[in-house]
C-alpha cells in the first residue's frame, strides 16, 4: 500500500520525471555513445517494456513530454481542487497511470494532475462517461506512432489510487468504447 505522500514530494517526483525526459529528448542522439547518458535513460525508460524498440522509445518519450505540456496547464486548478478536497476529507487522488500496462509492452504515463481537476467540488466524485480516455484534458496518446507486434490485443488502462474519508482505496478502468469513470 503506497504511503502518504505530500504536496513537495509529488511536486519533487513530477520535477524530476520533467527533467528526464527533457534530458533524454535532449540527448537522445547520442546517448548509445555515452554509459552515464545510457544509464539516465534508463531511468525515463522505466515506465516502458522491455519489448519495445529504440523508435518507439524515441515515440514515447515525445508523446509524454506533449501530455505533460498539456497537463502544466492545470497545475494551478490541480492544487486548488486538491487542497480543497483535503480540507473535507473529500476525494484526493494519490496517483492515476494511464497506458498500456502489458509487461513486455508497457507505457504508462502519470495522470494525476488532469484526474485530481475532474473531481465535482459540490459532491467530491469524479463521474463521466467519454470516448477513449486519450481525448480527456491532459491525457493524450501514450503509444501514438509505436509499432504493437502483430495480433497484440493490448486495451489501455486507468489505474488509479485515492483517498476518500480517510480510506485508501484503488481502482481500475479498461478502457473501451463509452467508458464510465466514477469515484469514489
Amino acid at each position: 500500500m503506497p504511503s502518504h505522500s505530500t504536496d513537495s514530494d509529488l511536486d519533487q517526483h513530477s520535477q524530476f520525471w520533467e527533467r528526464r525526459i527533457e534530458e533524454a529528448l535532449n540527448n537522445f542522439s547520442s546517448y548509445r555513445d555515452s554509459k552515464i547518458a545510457k544509464r539516465s535513460s534508463e531511468k525515463v525508460f522505466k515506465e516502458l517494456g522491455e519489448a519495445w524498440g529504440e523508435y518507439d522509445r524515441s515515440q514515447f518519450l515525445k508523446n509524454k513530454a506533449m501530455i505533460m505540456s498539456k497537463q502544466a496547464k492545470l497545475k494551478v486548478l490541480y492544487k486548488e481542487k486538491k487542497e480543497n478536497e483535503k480540507k473535507k476529507e473529500g476525494l484526493v487522488i494519490i496517483n492515476a497511470r494511464y497506458g498500456v500496462f502489458d509487461k513486455k509492452h508497457r507505457a504508462i504515463v502519470d495522470v494525476t494532475t488532469p484526474l485530481q481537476c475532474f473531481v465535482n467540488d459540490a459532491s467530491s466524485t469524479i463521474s463521466f462517461k467519454k470516448g477513449p480516455f486519450e481525448s480527456l484534458p491532459g491525457f493524450g496518446n501514450v503509444t501514438e506512432g509505436m509499432s504493437f507486434p502483430l495480433g497484440a490485443n493490448l486495451k489501455k488502462e486507468l489505474q488509479v489510487i485515492y483517498r476518500t474519508n480517510g480510506s485508501l482505496r484503488m481502482k481500475t478502468f479498461i478502457e473501451e468504447e463509452g467508458n464510465e469513470v466514477e469515484l469514489p
